[in-house]
């Protein structure tokens, strides 16, 4: 997230308009570009700017993806809360809310915060959400798989399906890995994973069972 910042500021005082317009700046950065910004710039500029977005959003902890794509922030604005602030779900949200502290950070107005405060009641009513034994039968094959992982013996559950309730969205599971990378492959083997959404070398999004 941070790095999209920093690559994001960079276009912005070139003032360019476009990912396919990245040639002169890649080719003559300023000296002082840190190399990973560089590469990613030019993932860009290879790939199209439409990739590292939408990689860039798939990456973010729930509630924060649910934030941006309600309007109250930009992608900007949003690495900001997340790194300033450690904000990374709802709760963290409502409570600099309630602190008035959001519209003090750098890019914020009151505007903003009253924004931001107006999306959070609903921002999880969109998210489809299925019975806990459903979501527990989805889970189980993935909480036996890295079971048999050597280092991923404590994958757990998270969030809803770990509290028990009625209702899922999204099913969310966490495994301490020495190897996340064999980890993540494991997972993959699996039958009935319909699409693989998003993987970065410690999160892996899959849609199984719609």
């Amino acid at each position: 997230m941070a790095l999209f910042s920093r690559a994001s500021a960079l276009v912005r005082s070139r003032q360019i308009a476009s990912d396919a317009d990245l040639g002169p700046l890649l080719e003559s950065p300023p000296p002082d570009t840190a190399p990973e910004v560089l590469k990613w710039l030019r993932y860009m500029f290879e790939a199209g700017g439409w990739v590292l977005r939408e990689s860039a959003i798939a990456d973010l902890p729930a509630d924060l993806r649910w934030l941006y794509e309600s309007g109250a922030v930009t992608i900007e604005q949003l690495s900001t809360l997340h790194e300033q602030l450690g904000a990374t779900s709802v709760a963290d949200l409502a409570a600099e809310v309630r602190r008035q502290s959001i519209q003090h950070l750098p890019g914020f107005d009151p505007a903003v915060e009253a924004a931001i405060a107006a999306a959070l009641p609903t921002l999880r009513a969109s998210i489809p959400r299925i019975p806990l034994g459903r979501a527990a039968a989805i889970a189980d094959p993935i909480l036996a798989r890295l079971g048999q992982v050597l280092g991923t013996s404590l994958a757990t559950p998270v969030g809803s399906l770990r509290r028990g309730e009625d209702l899922v969205g999204d099913i969310e599971i966490v495994a301490p890995a020495s190897d996340a990378t064999a980890a993540l492959d494991e997972v993959l083997q699996l039958p009935d994973i319909a699409r693989t959404l998003h993987r970065s070398p410690r999160r892996l999004y899959l849609l199984i069972d719609r």
